[in-house]
């Protein structure tokens, strides 16, 4: 799941996981930038989303 909503962050924080969820801060942005943000961290949100078990929450902030 991928979110910019604050309450699927506390949703995986009390709750556990899964749901995997991939948090973007600071994304009040075009959606042009926005994609390329993503694109660029393509294999960092790939890897969390990929066989490993210890993680449920990915957090990516815009600069």
């Amino acid at each position: 799941m991928l979110t910019k909503d604050e309450d699927f962050l506390r949703l995986v924080l009390v709750e556990g996981f899964p749901p995997r969820v991939v948090a973007v801060q600071n994304a009040q942005v075009p959606v042009v930038k926005l994609a390329e943000f993503l694109l660029a961290r393509l294999p960092q949100i790939q890897a969390f989303l990929g066989p490993q078990s210890e993680f449920g929450l990915l957090q990516l902030r815009l600069p």
